[in-house]
């Protein structure tokens, strides 16, 4: 997966890894630091937009296939909390 700058055309990062199939879908946080995304792999991931890196283990947190993945900031602390729906 990749983001390109929408102003310049280039590309922020070549790819996010860790994927193992096609990611189906991607999301901002509310503070539009992190982006997750889940795939056909049953994996949810949380990635860092100024790195590219991956903030944590794979979420393996699904069986089938997820029709909505969204984040939002947490009651009780700065991290945010993933919701997603099925």
């Amino acid at each position: 997966m990749a983001i390109w700058d929408v102003a310049t055309g280039e590309r922020i990062f070549n790819t996010l890894t860790g994927h193992g199939g096609c990611v189906r879908l991607v999301n901002w946080s509310p503070d539009s630091k992190r982006i997750i995304t889940a795939a056909l792999d049953n994996v949810i991931r949380i990635f860092d937009v100024e790195t590219g890196l991956s903030l944590c283990k794979p979420l393996i947190a699904h069986k089938n296939n997820l029709t909505a993945i969204s984040m939002r900031p947490s009651l009780y602390s700065d991290d945010p909390e993933v919701i997603f729906g099925v």
